[in-house]
């Protein structure tokens, strides 16, 4: 295997089950597979919440006031 693909995680995909990994993303900001296939997980309660709390910045993470 060449070097950029040992650096890739390859895993399963989640729609077909195929070993795959990421290639890119899309406009819709949905990730686009080896395999053709394209997918975005809605966020969870606690990445919902970081995101209504803090507000990324050059130097990291602010506390929104």
């Amino acid at each position: 295997m060449s070097d950029e693909v040992k650096k890739m995680s390859i895993k399963p995909c989640p729609i077909c089950k195929e070993n795959m990994f990421v290639i890119g993303t899309d406009k819709k900001n949905r990730k686009l597979t080896s395999c053709g296939h394209r997918y975005k997980f809605k966020l969870t309660r606690s990445q919902k919440d970081l995101s209504r709390k803090y507000v990324k910045t050059e130097y990291g993470l602010e506390l929104v006031k």
